[in-house]
């Protein structure tokens, strides 16, 4: 028994009945717990308004869901089928992204405590001593507690926070090119489906 919850997506002129009846099938295979019927009273579908992308559309799905299978359909452009040409701003700010978590990792790598040359590891939480050579990670076996000192810790904060920057200015840079492609978009459902199985 489980509980399922998907994304489907339809052309604009998708038949809704026939979705039901797909749904049914699926629900029947399952072993669904209302009886083996996909109840289409928990599917509502919005044609008042067309999303300007798939994320956009999963969005307005998800504010809409008030929970415990409350079904929803929305239009969006299908901006992700259409091609993008590749933009000199997108290309950069990916290499930035690369950059920022290449730099991250090697410095993770080189500031691990097997690296350090102390025999013995102290833990500034719970007091042990750590043989280095039975480390198996970064934490104390004892208490779980980070062996790193918190200069350490902090660099690798700093990296995760400019990482988190570069990742929103690429997605802001893919956004805004998707959006230039609208017009070029077909118009789909984003349907999603909530049963139990």
């Amino acid at each position: 028994m489980g509980h399922v919850i998907q994304y489907h997506k339809l052309p604009k002129n998708a038949s809704k009945k026939n979705f039901i009846a797909y749904m049914d099938e699926i629900v029947q295979h399952e072993d669904y717990m209302e009886g083996g019927r996909y109840p289409a009273s928990q599917l509502t579908w919005h044609d008042d308004k067309v999303y300007n992308t798939y994320d956009d559309a999963k969005q307005a799905i998800d504010k809409m869901d008030k929970g415990f299978y409350d079904d929803h359909a929305v239009l969006y452009y299908d901006t992700d089928s259409v091609a993008v040409k590749p933009s000199k701003a997108l290309e950069s700010a990916k290499m930035k992204l690369d950059k920022l978590i290449a730099a991250r990792d090697k410095y993770v790598n080189e500031s691990r405590v097997s690296h350090r040359s102390s025999e013995f590891i102290g833990c500034t939480e719970c007091g042990s001593k750590i043989s280095r050579k039975w480390l198996k990670s970064d934490y104390c076996p004892v208490c779980k507690h980070d062996l790193r000192p918190n200069s350490t810790l902090n660099r690798i904060a700093s990296f995760d926070k400019r990482i988190k920057t570069a990742r929103n200015e690429v997605s802001k840079i893919e956004y805004a090119l998707k959006l230039k492609n609208i017009k070029k978009a077909k118009i789909c459902w984003l349907v999603k489906t909530e049963y139990h199985c």
